[in-house]
């Protein structure tokens, strides 16, 4: 199986700008990058619409919490028919681990956001 990381533009319709394909050891050193721009297939621009719906969810939901030295790290996947985008909080500091506020995003096929999920620690 390969895993790829893609990057794309920030227009209005995005473009592909760089991938950077990884086997299952994920090793930089056998990772193939690609830096020709092309057009999103139709799965990645799937993933860029859930995660602009994401993006701008969580500045105007207040479900969402933003901590003071922490970042909402976004997360789009898309398998098979499930469409999803996990909100992970990040420490802005090497060597900090954050336990809980993280979020689930539910889309369905047509990328309506369809759930909004909180997980909480107790």
């Amino acid at each position: 199986m390969v895993w790829k990381c893609i990057f794309y533009s920030k227009s209005e319709n995005p473009k592909v700008i760089g991938t950077i394909s990884f086997d299952s050891t994920y090793d930089v050193n056998t990772a193939n990058t690609d830096l020709t721009e092309r057009d999103c297939t139709s799965n990645e621009n799937d993933l860029c619409i859930i995660r602009k719906i994401a993006f701008d969810e969580i500045y105007t939901d207040t479900l969402f919490k933003k901590y003071s030295n922490t970042n909402l790290n976004l997360i789009p996947l898309i398998k098979g028919n499930e469409k999803k985008v996990y909100v992970l909080t990040g420490p802005e500091q090497n060597g900090v681990v954050i336990i809980g506020n993280d979020y689930l995003l539910t889309f369905n096929k047509n990328n309506k956001l369809i759930i909004k999920k909180s997980f909480i620690i107790i």
